[in-house]
């Protein structure tokens, strides 16, 4: 599914109404009666029979004056309390603002604290709160009476549908302009808003209804937009259906390099994540220093030991070895549970290797480290051999030499940077999860806090190279892994009934009933 800024939003707006005629009447229309129709399926859940529309005097606010004269129309009692007079409205919301003047319904002008305060009752004593304040235009700080009437919308704990994207969010970063709205339902019009999906406009957007107002779709085929929900259909298609006349080479081969003292588990997940996403085989490549320990800890997946120093890590001396292991290999993932020592003269060499085998790259912590200095170089490699680095903030903060709280403050500016400067898909995990790959941004909409958990990056980067061997493309493993891997935890949630305690093992265990959900449906 597309995804828009608010300026891509304004410019499909303008080309219906500027290239087809549609007037913008017919839009605001729409729109208004959207928003009607769900306030009366939530009103005929819930049995209420009152609704206060709280309007802005822009465009969301035309929206609600139409929302409130079908509802009207509907016999639901109904009141509109509109921020400063009705001659401040231009073009349509005048329009339709003096149309509701015309039906005799209720309007209230809120112009400062004082009115606020005189109309809080008449709120209070609303079923559904129909929030029209801001659109999607909104780019500066909420600030007097609109932010008290935000905070008092959120105090009452009403039903509240918001018109478009609830008010105070930032339509295309997801970002609070000093308060916003918080919505059950947000009702928005033709696309979803990037605000939507990106935190914290994710948590405030509700249950989110995309509905079609009438904006030509030849108009959003002909545009050229980058960003994209992952959806069930996606990830789908990249796992896909397995024959039955197929055999364990038939699904590829993933070769995982890491572990070391005390962190002999990552690779183990790993490369058991892979199995569990379809791989045919799997082997990890770790220490001789601690080969026993993974041995130990794994029954399906093989070993192939390689050199360590005197420390037990992996150095530099280890690349022949790795280069060894890779022949007859798919998908190679490098760095869990690596604890460094290895250089980049380590890593070019194993890049070297795959670029002559064939084989596909997930770069993963350790490996992130070992790659900092030397991401641009990336792009000799990315051109024949698909590459996919998997960083969370704080490594993403030091790929980039920012600090955690810029690449946080504007997530999909972070990964197109590196993107750019790698050549290669990038995906930066965390809550709503962002991948950069050729074809665009995919945002994904699945998981929860309880893949806030030691060891489940190690089970994604396992999951993507399972699809890597199987020759799906970068962006398409990347965000089909990051969607089912998100899945599989809010599945494994919804049976606990809580986030907590989710283990990385439990993502790796859930893994193939997340998959076989994906042809259903569920």
């Amino acid at each position: 599914m597309k995804l828009v800024d608010s300026k891509t939003m304004r410019a499909l707006d303008s080309a219906a109404i500027k290239g087809y005629g549609i007037k913008g009447l017919v839009l605001m229309e729409n729109a208004g009666r959207a928003v009607a129709d769900v306030v009366i399926e939530e009103l005929e859940r819930t049995g209420g029979n009152r609704v206060a529309v709280v309007a802005g005097k822009g465009n969301n606010g035309g929206d609600g004056f139409v929302a409130a004269r079908h509802l009207k129309n509907s016999g639901i009692h109904c009141d509109v309390f509109c921020f400063g007079p009705l001659s401040a409205l231009k073009g349509d919301a005048a329009t339709n603002a003096a149309i509701w003047k015309k039906m005799q319904g209720g309007i209230y002008a809120v112009n400062n604290l004082k009115d606020l305060e005189k109309h809080a009752l008449s709120l209070r004593h609303a079923d559904v709160i129909v929030d029209a304040i801001f659109g999607t235009g909104l780019s500066t700080d909420v600030r007097g009476v609109h932010k008290s009437a935000i905070e008092l919308v959120n105090r009452l704990a009403k039903t509240v549908i918001s018109v478009d994207i609830a008010s105070g969010i930032d339509a295309s970063t997801g970002r609070v302009l000093g308060e916003a709205v918080r919505a059950d339902v947000t009702v928005t019009f033709g696309l979803a808003k990037l605000g939507h999906f990106l935190y914290p406009g994710r948590e405030l957007s509700g249950r989110i209804e995309v509905v079609d107002i009438g904006i030509p779709a030849a108009i959003v085929d002909d545009a050229d937009i980058e960003w994209n929900l992952v959806d069930n259909a996606l990830a789908l298609s990249a796992f896909g259906q397995r024959q039955r006349n197929s055999h364990k080479g038939t699904f590829g081969h993933v070769l995982t390099v890491g572990g070391s003292v005390g962190k002999t588990g990552a690779p183990c997940m790993a490369a058991i994540a892979a199995l569990k996403a379809g791989a045919g085989l799997s082997t990890i490549a770790a220490p001789k220093s601690v080969n026993a320990a993974v041995e130990a800890k794994v029954m399906e997946a093989m070993t192939s030991p390689v050199t360590n120093d005197k420390d037990g890590f992996i150095s530099n001396d280890s690349a022949k070895d790795v280069l060894k292991a890779l022949h007859g290999k798919d998908a190679l993932v490098i760095g869990p549970g690596l604890g460094t020592v290895a250089t980049y003269n380590f890593m070019e060499a194993v890049l070297e290797g795959c670029l002559a085998e064939g084989v596909s790259v997930v770069i993963d912590a350790d490996g992130l480290n070992i790659i900092k200095a030397n991401a641009s170089a990336l792009k000799k490699y990315s051109k024949n051999v698909p590459i996919v680095l998997t960083p969370h903030p704080g490594e993403m903060a030091r790929l980039l030499d920012i600090s955690a709280d810029e690449v946080q403050a504007d997530r999909l500016k972070a990964a197109g940077r590196l993107h750019d400067i790698s050549g290669v898909t990038v995906v930066l995990k965390g809550a709503a999860t962002v991948v950069r790959g050729k074809y665009g941004f995919f945002i994904n909409p699945t998981g929860n806090s309880g893949l806030a958990s030691a060891g489940t990056g190690d089970v994604l980067s396992g999951m993507i190279g399972a699809l890597l061997a199987r020759g799906v493309g970068a962006t398409e493993a990347a965000a089909a892994a990051v969607y089912v891997h998100g899945l599989t935890a809010d599945r494994i949630a919804a049976k606990r009934k809580t986030e907590y305690g989710i283990t990385a093992t439990d993502i790796t265990r859930g893994i193939p009933q997340s998959i076989a959900g994906l042809s259903s449906g569920r």
